[in-house]
């Protein structure tokens, strides 16, 4: 339930955001609403702390230019990021949410899981299937499994090279994809928490991109 309230309201601090770029009069109101919106989504799930990033992007599509009041009309968002990124972050180690894979995985193992990861969310998006809802990590003492996990960095970063390609058309694939990879990003297990590699609803809100 929390990850369709805060997709929710995420999405429509997002649409009050494109109203303040574009529209010539209310822009006060726009980005009002846009921030309200962006706080009631973070107050319903933590990871609507990617929303700055949204908005960055958003600006880069639309081919604002860098300037002091672009740069002001950011803060209420990124201050709002970092003070509830704080509180979540304190919250899951009290509760013991986060876990040390170290015992089970070197550091090198472990940033090649995380390409896994966002692999794996990419093969589900396109054939949605073997879904659960749990994904334990996966046996790297099993040769094709551990194959997979080795090659998995390669193939993200030729589909990324790709997207980065298209710009040479237009900025549509890019902003897509830098949209699913900004809403993805903290549940890649970079900072590892729970005992899953991955869960589909964690792929509600970026599946947009």
């Amino acid at each position: 339930r929390k990850d369709v309230l805060y997709s929710l309201f995420f999405l429509l601090s997002v649409i009050y955001y494109l109203k303040f770029i574009s529209e010539q009069s209310g822009k006060g109101l726009m980005i009002g609403l846009s921030i309200l919106f962006f706080l009631l989504s973070i107050l319903s799930k933590p990871a609507a702390v990617c929303l700055p990033g949204v908005v960055i992007l958003i600006d880069w599509f639309k081919g604002r230019k860098l300037s002091r009041t672009l740069i002001i009309e950011k803060i209420p968002f990124i201050a709002i990021s970092i003070v509830f990124g704080i509180v979540a972050i304190n919250s899951q180690k009290e509760i013991g949410a986060i876990q040390n894979l170290a015992p089970l995985f070197s550091f090198l193992q472990r940033i090649l899981l995380s390409f896994y990861a966002l692999m794996l969310y990419i093969v589900k998006f396109i054939v949605p299937t073997g879904l659960s809802a749990m994904h334990p990590y996966p046996d790297l003492s099993i040769g094709g499994v551990a194959a997979k996990v080795y090659a998995s960095p390669a193939i993200v970063v030729l589909l990324l090279a790709i997207a980065v390609w298209s710009v040479k058309k237009n900025r549509t694939v890019l902003f897509c994809t830098l949209f699913f990879l900004v809403n993805i990003a903290l549940v890649l297990q970079i900072l590892p928490v729970g005992a899953a590699i991955i869960a589909e609803r964690y792929t509600y809100l970026p599946s947009f991109g």
